[in-house]
């Protein structure tokens, strides 16, 4: 949510194409941040924020074109950490130059007509974005044990991949022990506190929102960022793809017995919420060459029965609701 005066900062649009992106001129000791009017027409480079609304009644003002503006607290957090992370991706570039499409500040809350005009652009804006920040909340203890251990479990992911028909390389866990051995054993559900964080930070409201899964599905370059911590959709997601795999085989004697039923309960974990962005990316994508032995047989939301791709409108806005609240793993 987003209270501000209106006829004060927002300029009528040619709806069909253009749109308004957002540049920060500085966070401190306030927000402050300038619109500017663009045409899709021109290709703008831009990004774009992924991001939870939050609690509409907790407020926090910003400077918007020179008049002060309420937006929500998540909101104001996320645009606090947005510059960090843009220029750490594009260190080459000028901080200044660094635009960004917000939904709730580039439209025109108080303009039903333009709301749903630019609604309309949601794909092409998500779709084109040279990045989506997808802010999951600022960090905490245990946000970022979550993301030092996703970091540390992409590395060795890449060091050991999966192939078809092959078991996976479970000899690597040995060496991380604060992971795969119990550490709280007061919790019955997890016994190890990183996953137990990667469980939370997999549960958050974020991940639940159907909106944002439309957001991280038609995303090219997905970054998930928590305070100044980050890591790529694209990791997550191995990670999630790799686990699944490693799911049908025996448990090595390295693992504790509560962590390795954590690791493989899809449910529990948090697996299933990534597995089904990457189903539905593969229906996006529409390519058979980018089919990878695990998801081969559980594509089958993103494809017609005769093999051929379901169009976006198709495979997200009709199926979405089906992938969300059916038993993906039964």
């Amino acid at each position: 949510m987003v209270t501000h005066r209106a006829n004060s900062i927002y300029k009528p649009l040619d709806a069909a194409r253009e749109i308004r992106l957002l540049k920060i001129v500085h966070t401190h000791p306030e927000i402050v941040c300038v619109l500017n009017t663009v045409s899709l027409h021109d290709n703008p480079q831009f990004s774009a924020l992924s991001y939870e609304w939050g609690d509409p009644a907790t407020t926090r003002p910003i400077i918007l074109n020179g008049s002060t503006t309420l937006v929500t607290t998540n909101l104001a957090r996320a645009l606090e950490h947005v510059c960090y992370h843009w220029t750490a991706r594009f260190p080459d570039r000028d901080a200044s130059s660094c635009r960004l499409w917000v939904d709730a500040i580039c439209i025109n809350q108080n303009d039903i007509h333009e709301k749903n005009q630019q609604i309309q652009l949601m794909e092409t804006l998500y779709a084109g974005a040279e990045m989506v920040i997808c802010w999951i909340g600022p960090l905490h203890r245990e946000s970022q044990i979550a993301f030092e251990s996703c970091m540390v479990l992409d590395m060795e992911i890449k060091r050991h991949p999966f192939e078809l028909g092959k078991e996976v390389n479970l000899d690597w866990m040995k060496e991380y022990p604060e992971i795969f051995c119990e550490n709280t054993p007061q919790d019955v559900n997890f016994g190890n506190r990183n996953w137990a964080a990667i469980c939370r930070m997999l549960g958050s409201k974020y991940w639940k929102r159907v909106w944002i899964l439309q957001e991280l599905v038609l995303a090219r370059n997905a970054l998930i960022v928590c305070g100044k911590m980050s890591i790529e959709l694209g990791s997550l997601l191995s990670i999630a793809e790799w686990f699944t795999q490693a799911r049908r085989q025996n448990r090595p004697a390295h693992v504790s017995s509560t962590v390795w039923n954590t690791i493989v309960a899809p449910h529990l974990l948090g697996w299933e919420c990534l597995m089904r962005i990457v189903v539905l990316k593969l229906g996006l994508i529409g390519r058979r060459q980018h089919l990878t032995p695990l998801t081969l047989k559980k594509s089958q939301a993103g494809w017609r029965k005769d093999g051929s791709c379901l169009r976006l409108e198709d495979s997200i806005k009709q199926q979405i609701q089906e992938i969300m609240f059916t038993g993906f793993w039964d």
